[in-house]
């Protein structure tokens, strides 16, 4: 938005240039006492003035657009490169995770069968001193 509102502020400023270089321009010729050859010379050499001004201008600007465009480039590089080192992290934090829950699962299927053979176990020796 902000680089929008001074594209325009620029567009703006340089149709104003121009057209203020116009019509001064005009207003000189036809307020000028001077011959028609000697007018159209200046307005000519007006002409060139307005036309080199408004190419610096031109210029200027690109040199400004191309920066700015290349600090959003590297901007977005690296923001870029930081959100993937934490897609990374939490991938690696997540495939942690996982293998703990994993082990503490086993552990607890272990400790269960273990407890489930010494209750069969007991069943067995209950049932064989009950004979």
């Amino acid at each position: 938005v902000e680089m929008s509102e001074q594209n325009g502020g620029f567009g703006g400023f340089l149709t104003g240039f121009l057209m203020g270089g116009f019509v001064g321009a005009t207003v000189a010729v036809l307020m000028a006492p001077r011959s028609g050859e000697e007018t159209r010379a200046q307005i000519q050499a007006k002409s060139v003035e307005l036309r080199d001004a408004a190419e610096q201008t031109v210029d200027e600007t690109l040199v400004t657009v191309k920066g700015a465009a290349l600090d959003l480039s590297s901007r977005t590089e690296e923001l870029r490169t930081q959100s993937q080192a934490f897609l990374d992290e939490a991938q690696k934090q997540w495939a942690e995770a996982t293998e703990e829950i994993r082990k503490v699962a086993l552990e607890a299927i272990e400790e269960m069968r273990t407890t489930a053979a010494e209750a069969a176990e007991e069943t067995v020796k209950a049932t064989a001193e009950t004979v």
